[in-house]
């Protein structure tokens, strides 16, 4: 009987942000430029806040984790469209 190991260091991590951009991009969907917390869909431009948790205590050190998101609301709680390079609030 064979036992392979493998031994790996922390590259999830390190490679977070890239797996969530690459995530992202099957998806249909970009990050706003200069806000971490807000994508929008490369189709219908819709902009949403995307939530991205990483669970390290669920299986030690695994880089388990998951992302979802929720539309985004302006301060006049209006839906936003991203359009050439700004939010844009929703029409009524």
């Amino acid at each position: 009987m064979n036992s392979n190991f493998v031994a790996c260091d922390n590259e999830v991590e390190k490679n977070q942000d890239n797996v969530i951009d690459t995530t992202l991009e099957i998806g249909g969907f970009k990050k706003v430029p200069g806000r971490d917390d807000l994508v929008y869909s490369e189709e219908t431009k819709v902009v949403y806040y995307l939530f991205s948790i990483k669970e390290t205590d669920f299986i030690r050190d695994s880089g388990y984790g998951y992302s979802f998101f929720a539309p985004y609301l302006n301060e006049n709680l209006r839906y936003c469209y991203y359009i050439d390079g700004k939010l844009v609030e929703a029409d009524k």
